[in-house]
Parts: C-alpha cells; structure tokens; sequence
C-alpha cells in the first residue's frame, strides 16, 4: 500500500486536499510550499495527487488495507491493453498470431476481442486499376483504344506518349474497361455484383460442356455428365439452349476410284440439258429392279397394338426356308409405270422379252409427246450389259439413252441421283 498517504493522519491529508485545489492541482508546487510543515521530501508530492484520486474512487482516504478484486481488476486491464497495443502495431495479424506473441491462451485473446467489439473485417477485392482512374481518363482509355483498333498493347504505349503526367494502366485495363462499358452501360464503381459472379459461374460450365463436345462430337450427353461431374440435366440443358442437336448418321453408297468423274460428268450434262430443254426431268423415264424376301425385317419401334390389355402380338421371324420376287418399275414425270413382276434370277433374254413385249405396253398411258422426247435410263445390272440388249436400246431410243456404254454414261453406284433408289423402294 502507498505508505507515504497511509502514515498522514485525517488532519494533515484534509489540509492537503485543501492547498491541492488551492495550487489548481498542480503536483510540484504543493509538494515546495508544505514540505517544511509536513516534513516529506520533494519526490513525494505526487501524494496530493493519489489522495484526491482515493478520495473521489472510494469516497474515503485510503486505509491499507488490500483490495482483491482491484488488484484482479487492474490486471485484466493491462492484460488488455497487451492485446490491444499487439493488434494497433499489427492490424493484419491472427488471434493465434496474438496468443503466440503475448504468450495468453487462443480463448482470452478471442474472448477480449469479442467483449470490445473488435472484428476481423475481411478485404474487398476490386479492379484497382480501373476504379482508381477518373472518368475522364477512363474515357481517354477507350477513345485511344477504339483509335489502335482494340489492341491493348499499343494501346498503352499511345496513352503513355499522350499522357506522360498520368498514371499507366495496364494493357488489361483498355478491355476491361470497354467489356464493363458493353455488359453494364457505365465504368465499373468497385462495388460487388453478385449476378455478375453467378452469370460468370454459369458461362465456365458451358464453356466446359461445349469443349466436351467440340473434342468428342460423337459422345453422348451421358458421357458428357459423366466426365464433366454433371448432372444429365445440366448438360441437356445447356445444349438445347444454344440449339446443339444430335444429328445423326447418313448412310451413303460406298464409292470407287473413278466414280466421282464419272459422277461429275453426268451432272454437268444434265445442267446443260436443263439450259436447253428446261422440262428434261420430266422427260427421264429412271428405271430399276428391286427384289423383295420373306425374311424382311421388323422395325419393332414402329409396330404398336394399342388395346387396355396385353393381347401379345406376334409374328414369326428368322424363317429357315424365304423367298422372293423381283419387281421393275419406271418413274417419268409424276406417273409411275409398273411394277412388273418375275421370277427368278434376271437374266439378258428376259430383259431383252420384257423391253420387246411388256414395256410398251407399259407406255400406252404415257402421252405421245412425252414419249417422243424420252430419254430411256437403266442401271449397271450385269443383264443390261449385255451386246444384244444394248443394239436394242440404242435401235430403239435412237441414242437417247442413259446407260452404262451409252452415250450418256450412267455413273455407277450412284443410287442417290435416281429418285426410285431414294424415293420408291425407301
């Protein structure tokens, strides 16, 4: 205890309260002025000083005796003021940062923070480049951009030479500054926008799924889920938006060498027939066989029974012992000729019977000015080859004919430029 307060009596520290307000509360001069009557030394006169502070703490002069929860108190206050000087001297620290320099325990660093309000606000992260900037040099920005034609680089290099007093942004900051411009109508202020965030969110995971598919074009959206981590929605989602569809394959006619010639031969020909006879197409008597089998098979994706009860539909298949018939038949204009019907393999004389007996009356519908100006085609079929059924053809249509020795070579394995290929049989 402060011995110097307790050792004065009730009379002499009264008196020195009194000539204390009577200094003004000036600590040296009382301490010259009374020195001689009291008997203390000079160094002493902080005494008037810890007497008035008793007196105004605890209404009392001091008496000695030892204050517990004072003593308590006082330590928790420099305690206290340990951790706040830490955090003033090093506002980036940790609380386990501060435990660990002062030696206190993790708890009372937190516990005396919390207790003062103190928080441990996080950083905003902004484009410093471009809020930093006024907007008379943001405009500057993207006029010399638009003048360098949207090149970022030499577009700094012009801002520098124009504007040499300024500061020098980055080459970053001429698009972003005109993307900002282009997405929001106005410079970016640094503030957050959460819907900017999200819609950047959802662009990557396009991004992703149509890089998927641009390397594996033949995968399906399963696959995509799959691999990308992915819901199947997601994924179907994304691609309907943007209108991708899964296209399928088209089968073709295998070609060899020499048919593309031959093919581009007989196309040009028939472009500079249209110039000279527009109604050519309607003058093409296209003609083909086709053999049809017992065998045939079922698309079952297309054979429905609709009823409230299952009746189970049948039909036999995969038959040990089949059949078939072949057909020929003819298109000119919008008339169909035939079908004619026989059996058995197609043979030289058979074709060479049908030509002679079966195919003119098979015209009789025809009219007789179609029939003058027809032009007669056949395939490459081995039986329509054959010397006796092309003297034939070439007495009968007097060269106009389309065929594979005619004059007007017919391109082999062509079945797409003969509407009864892709049209009749299906």
């Amino acid at each position: 205890f402060l011995l110097t307060m307790v050792n004065f009596s009730n009379k002499e520290r009264a008196d020195m309260i009194q000539i204390f307000y009577e200094c003004k509360k000036k600590v040296d001069i009382p301490g010259q002025h009374i020195g001689k009557s009291f008997q203390i030394d000079v160094y002493q006169h902080i005494t008037f000083k810890r007497l008035l502070d008793s007196l105004k703490l605890k209404g009392k002069f001091p008496d000695g005796k030892h204050d517990p929860q004072n003593r308590l108190n006082t330590k928790k206050e420099n305690i206290e003021n340990q951790i706040f000087m830490y955090f003033v001297e090093n506002q980036h620290a940790s609380i386990r940062d501060a435990s660990t320099s002062l030696n206190m325990s993790y708890s009372c660093v937190q516990r005396t923070l919390k207790k003062h309000k103190w928080h441990p606000f996080k950083i905003t992260l902004f484009l410093l480049t471009m809020v930093n900037f006024s907007n008379e040099e943001r405009a500057d920005m993207i006029q010399i951009f638009y003048e360098c034609k949207k090149n970022s680089r030499h577009s700094r290099a012009a801002y520098r030479e124009k504007f040499p007093d300024r500061r020098l942004p980055s080459h970053m900051t001429f698009i972003r500054l005109l993307d900002s411009f282009k997405l929001k109508g106005k410079f970016p202020d640094g503030k957050h926008d959460p819907q900017n965030r999200l819609n950047t969110k959802k662009e990557n995971i396009e991004k992703k799924i149509f890089t998927y598919f641009v390397e594996n074009q033949h995968a399906s959206i399963r696959d995509a889920s799959t691999y990308l981590n992915m819901s199947y929605s997601c994924v179907q989602r994304t691609l309907k938006k943007h209108k991708w569809h899964p296209f399928k394959i088209t089968l073709v006619q295998q070609l060899r060498i020499g048919d593309s010639e031959r093919r581009l031969s007989f196309i040009q020909w028939l472009i500079n027939k249209k110039d000279l006879e527009p109604l050519i197409f309607n003058n093409i008597l296209w003609t083909d066989e086709s053999k049809f089998m017992t065998n045939g098979i079922l698309n079952r994706h297309n054979a429905h029974y609709w009823t409230d009860e299952n009746t189970h539909w049948m039909r036999e298949s995969k038959f040990q012992t089949f059949s078939g018939i072949n057909v020929w038949c003819g298109i000119i204009g919008n008339q169909l000729i035939g079908p004619h019907l026989y059996n058995g393999t197609l043979t030289a004389q058979k074709y060479l019977k049908f030509l002679q007996n079966t195919l003119p009356i098979l015209l009789e519908n025809v009219p007789l000015a179609t029939r003058q100006n027809m032009y007669f085609q056949q395939d490459g079929c081995p039986a329509h080859n054959v010397h006796i059924v092309r003297n034939y053809v070439n007495n009968t249509f007097s060269g106009k004919w389309i065929g594979t020795h005619s004059s007007i070579p017919w391109p082999p394995r062509s079945p797409d430029l003969t509407c009864l290929d892709y049209f009749l049989w299906g």
